[in-house]
């Protein structure tokens, strides 16, 4: 079976024939119908359960078996797939494996330098396919001395903890209060946030390079609308700067950088989206706004 799609689509009952499955006991007493499929999910695309729904999905059995074109076949198939591909589901954040972390751990403190140790401990904990339990982000911590490294590293990991009621264990690695008290300050700042998980480099790539192809700056500009007010996307506030920059005028990067401001799961480094902003009215419009929003 294949998910597509919208709910409650009045569209799709137009379309497709209500008659018995192919695979039914009763036979069709129609014929297989043949559509112009890119029309069709334009069609529906337009609708108001894709624009502003979740976009939950329906099941297509032997919708396949429809189509007499299998030119139409081919395109349904890398549709859906690449639908799939930009639209995964959620299931819950489970942490690292005991296997991988320690291959993880080993590698990390078989690294020759501090400076190589940190990189390699920042890149483990902002790939966001990584979770860990606070006390494997203990563990990997602990392999870098430095006070300053280890606040930073304790901020990167947050967003990856699968528990954080024992992240307290993190603050013990800290020497000094005031280290820890940036570090509570900064949880404080992001603790909402922290359930959401931003888009994977990957179906952000698909995203943005789907975007970047349209050719008109209006439809950009639907789909990245659409895109923020998408519930079920959330980004890094360097992945919103990408997609803000892909539309010109300084009206529309304000509008975008007001309804992205809900999908950000960093937020303290939503600042460099102020910085696409020319004037000062429109950085100062969007910093009254983020100070009034409420989740």
């Amino acid at each position: 079976m294949h998910k597509l799609f919208s709910n409650q689509s009045a569209t799709l009952t137009d379309i497709l024939p209500s008659h018995p499955r192919p695979d039914s006991n009763r036979v069709l007493d129609a014929s297989l119908l043949d559509f112009d499929l890119p029309t069709v999910i334009e069609r529906i695309k337009q609708e108001p359960a894709w624009i502003y729904g979740k976009h939950n999905a329906i099941t297509l059995t032997t919708v396949y078996g429809v189509l007499n074109n299998k030119a139409h076949r081919d395109k349904l198939i890398v549709f859906v797939n690449n639908y799939n591909a930009t639209n995964p589901v959620i299931t819950g954040n489970t942490s690292m494996t005991a296997t991988r972390f320690n291959k993880l751990y080993v590698a990390a403190q078989n690294q020759t330098t501090a400076n190589a140790k940190v990189s390699y401990l920042t890149n483990v904990f902002t790939n966001t396919t990584n979770y860990f339990t606070s006390n494997q982000a203990s563990q990997l911590i602990q392999i870098v001395s430095a006070e300053s490294n280890r606040l930073q590293l304790a901020k990167i990991s947050y967003r990856s903890i699968t528990d954080p009621v024992n992240f307290s264990q993190v603050y013990n690695l800290l020497s000094t209060q005031a280290s820890r008290d940036e570090l509570s300050a900064f949880i404080n700042n992001n603790s909402t946030s922290n359930s959401n998980v931003a888009m994977t480099d990957a179906n952000f790539k698909i995203l943005y390079q789907t975007i970047q192809g349209q050719f008109f700056p209006n439809e950009k500009m639907n789909s990245l609308v659409n895109t923020f007010n998408n519930t079920t996307n959330y980004f890094t506030a360097s992945q919103v700067k990408q997609l803000i920059q892909l539309v010109s005028f300084e009206s529309n990067r304000l509008q975008l950088a007001k309804l992205s401001y809900r999908t950000v799961t960093d937020r303290s480094n939503f600042e460099q989206v102020y910085t696409l902003l020319n004037t000062q009215a429109s950085r100062d419009e969007l910093e009254l706004y983020v100070k009034a929003y409420k989740d």
